[in-house]
């Protein structure tokens, strides 16, 4: 300060000489000026006799910071600093967040499918938001997520989405000429089912195909409705309604609206029980027409059914009842040895019920009236 003082003060002297009162005058104002310590206005910052402090303040916690002896954002605000119990997640204009590229991660998810989820990290920790279609999904956002650099935990607040299944009814309308395919199926391979049950009992002009396919619907059911005569069509259909394994439920509605008796008879018509000339007993090639009555019966196992049996008109009236009921009686014991269970009785008609005229002659058509007059038939009493 000696120096200083001695400079100010030659300085001051060889400047006199030239200076004006006025001019000196100022100086001396700056040098007053200079010494003195300012009051702050609004929005400054007053220096002056606290400057100093403020100085060494600085320079003590730059110099305690260089040599890591204490935590300058402490030492600045005069607290103690707390940051090694927080981690906190700083974010970048470019998403990268503690060494976690956010931004890179939902690019990563959205390539992959998944779009609007939310993503927060703190540190190496990473938050997931948003909504997944399943379970399935995800596990691939949380592993996604998992194996991407930097990541050392992922935490899940994904929510699964509630999707709305929608179910599949099948409907099978048939009719003895016509079969309709309609309603929802849960798979081609469902639809394939019930296209190969059509094929199995209609022919291709017969089929019309109405099914829509809905991927995944669940629960799937068909149900068969409509209404047949032949019991033979109405017995596969039904059988096969069965053994659709693509549908977890079966319902079966349908009208086999025939008559047993009808049938068995449209079956004699064709293939006669033929009989040894004035017995009782059945030939062995009439066999197989016995069989076919009896499968036709146990579709009707309800069915209280009288076996007829006729003559011609040549020979005795009496001898030709009873030998129409012998042979009635016959056929009954041969359809009970086929397994048969409905209700059966054997009636012997004789000659009393004609189809056709059977006068005596040798003319091809008395020889053929008597041998249709010769004739076993079905009749349902119920």
């Amino acid at each position: 300060m000696i120096v200083e003082g001695s400079k100010d003060t030659w300085t001051g002297q060889m400047a006199q000489d030239e200076l004006t009162a006025e001019e000196l005058e100022r100086q001396k104002q700056r040098r007053r000026a200079a010494m003195a310590t300012p009051v702050a206005e609004d929005g400054d910052v007053a220096f002056g006799g606290m400057a100093g402090i403020g100085v060494l303040a600085a320079v003590l916690a730059a110099l305690f910071a260089f040599f890591g002896f204490a935590d300058t954002a402490g030492l600045e605000s005069g607290t103690a600093s707390d940051s090694a119990d927080t981690t906190v997640a700083v974010e970048t204009d470019d998403g990268v967040t503690d060494g976690v590229d956010l931004a890179s991660m939902l690019g990563t998810l959205q390539q992959a499918g998944f779009e609007g989820l939310e993503l927060v990290a703190d540190g190496g920790v990473v938050t997931a938001r948003g909504e997944v279609p399943d379970q399935a999904a995800r596990a691939e956002v949380l592993r996604l997520i998992g194996e991407q650099p930097n990541v050392t935990e992922v935490i899940d607040r994904l929510v699964v989405e509630e999707v709305e299944v929608p179910s599949a009814a099948a409907v099978v309308t048939v009719s003895d000429d016509e079969i309709v395919l309609s309603g929802t199926v849960p798979s081609d391979a469902a639809a394939g089912e019930l296209r190969s049950f059509a094929a199995a009992n209609y022919a291709p002009d017969q089929l019309t195909d109405q099914l829509e396919v809905v991927d995944g619907a669940d629960p799937a059911t068909v149900s068969l409705v409509g209404s047949v005569t032949n019991s033979e069509l109405g017995a596969n259909l039904q059988a096969g309604l069965g053994s659709l394994g693509a549908f977890g439920e079966a319902t079966d509605e349908l009208v086999i609206d025939a008559d047993a008796s009808e049938e068995i008879n449209a079956v004699f018509e064709l293939e006669p029980i033929l009989f040894q000339s004035g017995t009782a007993i059945i030939l062995p090639d009439s066999q197989a027409t016995i069989d076919e009555a009896s499968e036709i019966l146990k579709r009707f196992p309800e069915a209280n059914i009288e076996i007829g049996g006729h003559t011609d008109s040549l020979g005795p009236e009496e001898a030709n009842r009873l030998l129409s009921e012998a042979r009635a009686q016959a056929v009954l014991q041969a359809l009970r040895d086929a397994g048969v269970t409905n209700q059966l009785q054997a009636v012997g008609y004789g000659e009393s019920e004609l189809k056709f005229p059977d006068d005596k002659g040798d003319t091809q058509d008395k020889i053929d009236a008597r041998q249709a007059n010769r004739r076993i038939e079905f009749r349902t009493l119920n």
